[in-house]
């Protein structure tokens, strides 16, 4: 990143526009040059931020949310307002599914950000094998679970026995999610290791919907062979930082750069 400038008069440093927000508040809370802030505004611009689900680098709502934050900036009455962009590493995702051939039915499935490397892409080829539910994912789960070649279902709540899992041989593991589910769930899972162990997640009325009532069948195969699919790769992208500088009114302070 581009070191801090020591004058107000140097271009200002990039604000990251994640905390962009928080500089919102500080703004609205102190009261822009020109006019005041409503309480309502804020609140406007909080639903407006929160109404796109997906945030995250190079997605159409990060797009949106940068938008937004550059707008409020300017709405304030601050003339200097600007973006820094960079280059950077996304994974982009096009498509996953899990498909019960016998049956005819399939669904789309959620990746898992499970690993800082190995993106978890399964060619057109795809995964197959029988899909075994395992519950919580307890090693005495597993007993008597042909765990070897599956496909493991497993609950959204099991910490990390997704490594039981890997290490008895499964080739895959899809959640399921009961919904309401804290973002806790989702990073305890996630490995610095590059590991090639695909990893999904289902809503459980989805889950429902293709397995019918699999939820008292802990250690069972729900089905003799079922196929999965997932286009997850890396693709350069561009990400953008969002600044603004509030002018100082202290004669003599003023010159000084305030970072936040």
């Amino acid at each position: 990143m581009a070191k801090p400038a020591k004058t107000a008069r140097q271009t200002p440093f990039p604000l990251p526009w994640g905390w962009a927000l928080a500089l919102l508040a500080i703004l609205a809370a102190a009261g822009p040059p020109a006019a005041a802030v409503e309480t309502a505004d804020f609140a406007a611009t909080l639903k407006a931020l929160s109404a796109w689900e997906d945030r995250s680098s190079g997605t159409p709502g990060h797009r949106a949310a940068a938008d937004t934050i550059r707008d409020r900036f300017t709405a304030l009455g601050f003339e200097t307002v600007g973006v820094h962009r960079f280059a950077l590493p996304l994974r982009r995702h096009s498509e996953s599914r899990i498909d019960l051939p016998a049956e005819g039915r399939s669904l789309p499935l959620n990746p898992i950000n499970g690993n800082a490397i190995s993106p978890g892409t399964i060619g057109p080829e795809g995964l197959g094998g029988p899909l075994v539910y395992v519950g919580p994912g307890d090693l005495p789960n597993f007993n008597g679970t042909p765990a070897a070649g599956a496909i493991v279902l497993m609950d959204l709540a099991s910490g990390r026995n997704w490594l039981h899992a890997a290490n008895l041989g499964a080739k895959a593991l899809i959640y399921v999610d009961r919904g309401d589910s804290p973002r806790t769930l989702f990073e305890e899972k996630h490995e610095l290791s590059p590991i090639r162990f695909p990893r999904f997640w289902l809503p459980l009325e989805a889950a429902r919907s293709l397995l019918g009532d699999f939820e008292g069948a802990v250690g069972s195969v729900l089905a003799e062979n079922v196929r999965l699919t997932s286009d997850l790769r890396w693709e350069p992208a561009m990400g953008e930082n969002i600044y603004c500088l509030v002018p100082g009114t202290d004669p003599d302070l003023k010159e000084q750069l305030l970072l936040v």
